[in-house]
């Protein structure tokens, strides 16, 4: 359902793409919607938690154990 309400029949496409972060690799699914222009990507928890990303929202702070070797990097970096 569309923000006014309005029900919206749409085209989504999925595939799965490897993201190399460091030198790591991280099978990512995506959801593609032809029709979009202009968006920017989400990565969302499905790929927080197959990287092994533990957020630490109030602290500010992103922790990388399997990707960096429990590398900690703060808002500031990120």
């Amino acid at each position: 359902m569309m923000a006014d309400g309005i029900r919206q029949t749409i085209t989504a496409l999925r595939t799965v793409v490897d993201l190399y972060i460091e030198d790591k690799v991280i099978p990512t699914e995506f959801l593609v919607l032809p029709e979009a222009k202009g968006n920017k990507t989400l990565l969302g928890l499905d790929f927080l938690n197959a990287a092994g990303i533990v957020l630490d929202v109030q602290g500010g702070n992103g922790i990388f154990p399997k990707i960096l070797g429990n590398s900690t990097y703060s808002s500031k970096r990120l």
